[in-house]
């Protein structure tokens, strides 16, 4: 949960669903700051930084989302702010980061997911350079590649986002072995700098995503394709 799904259930239900239910991986993906402390209770009278802090980023998000949602459907005359919109996305992860000191906090999913389809919407631009569009395969497979762990920490293993995640960087990837490995390797993630080991990656992503949309009925595929990511409004 998050400090502001947690404030909803008290305003409406005057009803605090508490931290007890928190345990592991899921107990780290909500710790805020350098002393890991989790959000306050929306029992106490004033807002503390922390749920400030995390307002602020849930906010940020959902204008993203908003912007995001309103060129997609007529993205052809919104280049430039598809490209806008993938940059404050990044930035926004960023930024987010850096002030959560969590590097696997639940608020990342949402934006993370987020830059990862701004990307997709620029890479729909026909006029893009080959150096333009290189750098945003680029910063596309570094997003799918730190989105995946915190997927799996929050859905477990066999969810259907992560299923498109896996079939998203099994594309990436095979796009730009196809076009540039310099590019791929000098991304410099842990023990990714040959063709071998991106390669291998590739097959093990789209090997993930085939099972995973065999655990589903045998429309999975197009529902996964239309699946979008879960927003910040899940959080």
């Amino acid at each position: 949960q998050t400090s502001t799904r947690r404030r909803h259930l008290w305003d409406q239900h005057q009803f605090d669903i508490g931290v007890e239910h928190l345990k592991g991986e899921k107990y780290r993906m909500e710790l805020v700051g350098s002393n890991d402390s989790l959000p306050p209770s929306p029992l106490q009278s004033e807002d503390g930084e922390s749920e400030t802090l995390m307002r602020r980023i849930e906010t940020a998000t959902e204008e993203l989302e908003r912007i995001q949602s309103e060129i997609a459907d007529d993205f052809t005359v919104h280049y430039e702010t598809a490209k806008a919109l993938e940059q404050s996305a990044l930035e926004l992860y960023t930024s987010s980061v850096e002030e959560l000191k969590n590097e696997e906090h639940i608020l990342l999913i949402p934006i993370l997911s987020l830059h990862i389809d701004a990307c997709a919407l620029v890479l729909k631009d026909p006029s893009l350079s080959n150096a333009i569009r290189l750098g945003v395969l680029s910063r596309q497979t570094i997003s799918i590649y730190r989105l995946l762990p915190l997927q799996k920490m929050l859905f477990g293993p066999d969810h259907f986002d992560l299923g498109r995640a896996n079939l998203d960087l099994a594309n990436v990837i095979n796009e730009l072995l196809s076009r540039s490995v310099q590019r791929l390797c000098a991304l410099n993630l842990p023990a990714m700098d040959t063709f071998a080991a991106w390669s291998t990656l590739e097959h093990k992503a789209r090997k993930e995503y085939n099972r995973i949309k065999s655990l589903y009925p045998h429309d999975a595929e197009t529902l996964l394709h239309k699946s979008n990511h879960y927003s910040s409004k899940d959080y």
